[in-house]
């Protein structure tokens, strides 16, 4: 179960990531900014396509899979969809007889629309590509550098908790005891030593 919502919690973070990249550089390559929806879309697909890709470890090529296969996924969706948009818009006009000088304005607007989006495709591309460079280097160093300091904070406290604990011994009570430092009286001895005379040898 962990790995599970490991996986998902990857994927969903590299979706993210890849849905604001693919977003700013698409804008910056000449496009027009993608909608809410659009982006709401492409953050689901996104989504479905990193959880899918993304494995049990954090390999190089899981990420790159998903990181390209994301941008490509989202230059496709930024591009048809406008392009649907200006299709319905344009084909909305009449096309009677007395608009045929209209449909040829029409025509030639369309030309010069798609000659400039030809000639814009370099700069699409590269900032797309870019964007998955960006995309990949966070992602690696980013997660790898979260999951570092996880492990980091783990082993602290798990030693924190296997260390022995230093006891402190309580401080014991001082208690003053009166010392009679005067000699002991030895007289007890001497009693029966002091009216002794010398031995009878000695005399002789």
């Amino acid at each position: 179960m962990t790995e599970r919502w490991a996986r998902v919690a990857r994927g969903t973070a590299a979706a993210a990531f890849a849905t604001f990249a693919a977003a700013l550089s698409h804008t910056i390559g000449g496009a027009a900014a993608p909608s809410a929806f659009v982006l709401l879309v492409g953050g689901t697909f996104a989504v479905l396509v990193c959880v899918l890709l993304a494995g049990r470890r954090i390999t190089a090529v899981g990420v790159v899979a998903s990181v390209l296969v994301s941008q490509l996924g989202y230059h496709a969706l930024f591009t048809l969809v406008p392009s649907t948009v200006s299709a319905t818009v344009a084909s909305g006009g009449a096309t009677g007889p007395a608009n045929w000088h209209r449909h040829g304005v029409v025509e030639l607007a369309t030309g010069g629309v798609t000659a400039a989006h030809t000639h814009g495709d370099t700069t699409m591309w590269a900032a797309h590509l870019v964007a998955a460079v960006a995309t990949i280097a966070a992602i690696l160093f980013a997660e790898r550098a979260t999951l570092a300091a996880l492990a980091a904070l783990t082993v602290r406290i798990l030693a924190r908790r296997a260390a022995p604990k230093h006891l402190v011994p309580a401080p014991r009570r001082v208690r003053w005891v009166r010392v009679n430092r005067r000699p002991r009286n030895i007289g007890v001895v001497l009693l029966h030593l002091r009216h002794r005379g010398p031995p009878a040898l000695a005399a002789a």
